[in-house]
């Protein structure tokens, strides 16, 4: 499974939100974000009018180190493949040590 996040840059800046998830699926791409008020409701949207999208990863701003956040996507990848990844949400706060 590869990873998206517009700040890396992996695909460019694209301005519209919706396109986001779009460009991460034709990639086969996730899209990592910690921009929660837009790309949760946008996930629940899309799944209502059954638009697929390659899935997206959510956690809050400032509360996981780098070396945190890096752990906890390590984890994830490793755990799902980019099939099961497909159309979902998964919350970063979810994968840390149990």
């Amino acid at each position: 499974m590869k990873l998206y996040s517009r700040r890396l840059g992996r695909i460019g800046i694209l301005t519209k939100r919706e396109a986001q998830p779009e460009a991460a699926r034709e990639t086969g791409s996730v899209l990592v974000t910690n921009n929660i008020c837009d790309f949760v409701p946008l996930h629940e949207r899309w799944i209502a009018e059954g638009r697929p999208h390659g899935g997206i990863v959510v956690f809050p701003q400032q509360v996981f180190s780098v070396g945190e956040t890096v752990r906890r996507l390590a984890r994830l990848v490793h755990t799902l493949s980019a099939e099961e990844m497909r159309n979902r949400l998964e919350w970063l706060n979810s994968w840390g040590m149990k």
